[in-house]
């Protein structure tokens, strides 16, 4: 495939190859993209210094960002470095990351995206511990979807000191199918919409909870744990959220 420069600044859809022509490094020199980019089968890049001779720091006019892997894969081959090579211009505002096979997601370039806006992590299926996302200045939405192996929030995403604040302009937080997440990070000041889906073995909302005022809508679905607890009136939980405007809680199926 041969990119004529005509064609750059529609380019959002680029499945990577090993043959010519269809190296990710074809991108390198294409610093004229536009707003939109999409990389499919990343499987196909060989490492790190491959990955970054996409030169994706240098495409200044991308804002949103889709990496992906092929579906069907055993086990991952070299998915963290492809990752930290993948690093995009700190104008970016938009992040999806899809099928990464990584039990360690952690970028160096994710702290220095301060104009990121919304993140989306689907089907990191190995994934343990999520990246630090609570220094992002601008983020206003998080979707965490089949992550079966993630445990925790990153360690820093947990206020220690009254003067931190973290997530400081989170609205939105999604999260669906993380059936081994144990804990909430405590501190969602600004946080108006929260969704938690079959995550099995959350024990119970952060007691932090009660203070985030912009908070209006909280729904809980088939939560082993959780649905029981936020149960309508008999609840642990229930206290905690009883004041909320628009709650929506579903039992366990």
């Amino acid at each position: 495939m041969y990119l004529r420069p005509c064609n750059l600044r529609r380019l959002s859809h680029f499945v990577v190859g090993k043959h010519e022509g269809a190296r990710i490094g074809e991108l390198g020199n294409l610093n004229l993209l536009g707003r939109d980019l999409m990389l499919e089968q990343l499987e196909n890049v060989g490492g790190l210094s491959d990955a970054k001779s996409a030169n994706l720091k240098d495409k200044t006019n991308l804002k949103s960002l889709w990496l992906e892997w092929w579906w069907h894969r055993s086990e991952e081959t070299n998915d963290e470095e492809v990752v930290e090579g993948l690093e995009p211009n700190s104008g970016l505002q938009e992040l999806t990351i899809y099928l990464y096979m990584g039990r360690v997601l952690s970028p160096s370039w994710l702290v220095k995206l301060v104009n990121l806006t919304s993140i989306q992590f689907s089907y990191l299926e190995k994934c343990e511990q999520l990246p630090p996302l609570g220094k992002l200045p601008s983020l206003k939405r998080i979707e965490l979807r089949f992550m079966y192996s993630l445990k925790y929030f990153h360690d820093d995403d947990n206020v220690t000191s009254k003067d931190e604040i973290l997530f400081p302009n989170l609205q939105e937080l999604k999260i669906h199918f993380c059936s081994n997440l144990v804990s909430l990070p405590n501190n969602f000041s600004k946080l108006q919409s929260l969704k938690i889906e079959r995550c099995d073995k959350l024990g119970s909302l952060p007691n932090e909870i009660q203070s985030f005022k912009d908070l209006n809508q909280i729904t809980i679905e088939s939560c082993e744990i959780l649905s029981r607890r936020c149960e309508k009136g008999i609840g642990e939980d229930w206290p905690k959220i009883s004041h909320i405007p628009h709650l929506k809680i579903e039992p366990p199926r």
